[in-house]
């Protein structure tokens, strides 16, 4: 059985955890202090929301600006000039997984 205590001092808590016996006798007392410390006033709630806008407006603009590159690399022509046996290799492991190859 556990049990939280008061706080002893700043952000510090007792937890005791007692051992019994099968006859309801305490075998084993156990004392240790949790510290639940953090920032003031903060939920994990709103760090999580933050956190979760944050990332999705980063992973926005990283989409765009790769999608952005290919189709600077493509308008440049840099596309066609990969190497024919690199586009070769493509056509053959798009053969081999049963799907169309890449352009």
């Amino acid at each position: 059985m556990s049990a939280i205590g008061g706080e002893v001092s700043n952000d510090h808590h007792a937890v005791y955890d007692l051992q019994a016996s099968d006859t309801g006798a305490v075998r084993n007392v156990h004392v240790y202090y949790e510290d639940i410390a953090g920032i003031e006033g903060v939920r994990w709630y709103v760090v999580a929301g933050v956190v979760f806008v944050a990332g999705t407006l980063f992973l926005t603009a990283l989409f765009i600006l790769v999608s952005s590159g290919r189709l600077a690399a493509r308008g440049l022509g840099l596309a066609a000039r990969i190497p024919r046996e690199s586009r070769l290799m493509r056509h053959h492991v798009a053969a081999a997984l049963g799907c169309a190859p890449l352009t």
